[in-house]
């Protein structure tokens, strides 16, 4: 067995590991990751031969930030793989005791070996890319190693507790509090696939500032040029 720590620096950019994870797996790759964005589908899609395997499946988190939208799209890539659970947000429980599933476990096999991740690590930009403090242990070993049996058996159960992505309840429609929000569609050339990113709004003198103190929450959409 070799067990590695993932990183001293804690904004190790973790994703050239992870994808060493997902190719490793050609005897199915297996997933209970909390949080799954759209920028975490798309690495997953590059791996969507690995994921119909038989054997492979995913498990999300039914709450926020998790993209289902997303998620529904790699579905249609690797049909019967992705499970969500329902947790405590959910207007029907599974189980009584049920609650948020908060687990990052990624676990791949190939014949006799396994690759196994757990760390705090979800499956966003923030995360993978090194704009978080991330922390993780990296284990290799004999598929049969009582360290790995033990992490495919947490994974079974947070499938177990879980539904098929197609088959989750529809939400009950919410009856929200009014609040003033201001958002805000911009193009920009900055490279939005590499974190962390700044904006400067420039304006052009100071008698925009008090323009620019807005008094709600801002919500800023930042598109490629032509999007």
């Amino acid at each position: 067995m070799k067990i590695d720590f993932v990183n001293s620096f804690p904004h190790y950019r973790a994703r050239p590991l992870l994808d060493d994870v997902f190719t490793f797996g050609r005897g199915g790759v297996f997933i209970a990751c909390a949080f799954v964005t759209r920028p975490g589908v798309d690495i997953l899609k590059q791996y969507s031969e690995r994921l119909r395997h038989k054997d492979s499946f995913i498990v999300v988190a039914n709450d926020w930030p998790t993209d289902i939208v997303a998620l529904l799209e790699l579905d249609r890539l690797c049909p019967g793989r992705i499970y969500v659970h329902l947790g405590y947000a959910s207007p029907h429980e599974r189980l009584s005791m049920s609650s948020l599933m908060h687990s990052k476990v990624f676990l791949s096999r190939c014949d006799n070996q396994a690759r196994l991740w757990v760390g705090s690590h979800n499956l966003t930009a923030a995360a993978t890319q090194g704009a978080n403090c991330e922390a993780a242990i990296m284990v290799n070993a004999e598929w049969t190693d009582h360290c790995i049996q033990e992490a495919y058996q947490h994974l079974l159960s947070c499938k177990n507790e879980s539904v098929y992505i197609r088959d989750v309840p529809p939400m009950p429609d919410p009856d929200p509090e009014p609040v003033d929000i201001l958002i805000i569609h911009s193009e920009t050339d900055l490279d939005l696939d590499v974190l962390p990113w700044h904006v400067h709004l420039r304006a052009p003198d100071e008698s925009f500032d008090q323009m620019l103190s807005p008094s709600s929450d801002v919500m800023l959409f930042l598109y490629r040029p032509g999007d």
